[in-house]
């Protein structure tokens, strides 16, 4: 309704790949994974925004409003995306949204004000999938799930608004420190309140180098970087 501009292109390669990702995590690999190996994952998920975040702040350049020519490599690289973001998304309930916002702007160096209305869309359209997935084909949601899901209702409704109208009133970098802090708050309580064994250190710490692997290499590559729109947008 308010006309934010989003990138249709992107938005619609990603929730292809998130809907076969978001299978994927729910029914291949939700059955097979303990609870705190999934928690432990959206903790390294939200590790990795921090980064970008972080990454922001220094200075990176964001150079684009607009997706480059969308041939086969970046169809790849978008359907990559939202598979990987779709499960998981599967497992933990979010994380398509997370991937996404990082690769367009460090890898295709979209402007933060556009790659972030693409990721809500993103998160939107995969959550009605995986409600709609775990309502006709898997075990439904359960009491206790609808029960969280009654009480976070009046929280949203009014939280969403203000949080909204607040944000607006703030300066970006002051959302960016923001949204760290709270990143950093989630490692804290992972780390204090999961019980860590061999196998789940391993994991976590292989996924943590994993991810900022990627995340380095995204920013440092300057394949999306053109020397004709050197400002920043």
């Amino acid at each position: 309704m308010m006309r934010v501009k989003v990138l249709w292109r992107v938005i619609i390669w990603v929730s292809l790949g998130g809907a076969l990702g978001i299978v994927i995590g729910s029914v291949l690999l939700s059955p097979l994974l303990a609870t705190v190996t999934i928690r432990m994952l959206f903790t390294i998920m939200a590790i990795s925004l921090a980064f970008t975040l972080i990454r922001l702040s220094t200075g990176f350049r964001l150079n684009h409003l607009n997706m480059p020519d969308i041939a086969l490599r970046e169809v790849i690289v978008l359907l990559i995306v939202g598979v990987v973001g779709g499960v998981i998304s599967g497992l933990v309930g979010s994380g398509l949204d997370m991937i996404c916002f990082s690769v367009l702007v460090l890898l295709f160096r979209i402007s933060e004000s556009i790659a972030t209305p693409i990721s809500v869309v993103l998160m939107a359209i995969n959550s009605v999938l995986g409600t709609l997935l775990q309502i006709y084909f898997l075990d439904g949601i359960n009491a206790q799930v609808q029960a969280y899901w009654l009480a976070a209702v009046p929280v949203v409704v009014v939280g969403a608004p203000l949080g909204a109208y607040f944000c607006s009133r703030m300066h970006y970098l002051h959302i960016r420190y923001l949204l760290i802090a709270l990143i950093c708050l989630e490692l804290v309580t992972s780390l204090w309140l999961l019980t860590f064994d061999s196998a789940l250190i391993i994991f976590s710490i292989s996924m943590l180098m994993l991810f900022l692997a990627v995340m380095i290499s995204m920013g440092r590559a300057q394949l999306y970087v053109r020397s004709s729109e050197q400002e920043r947008v």
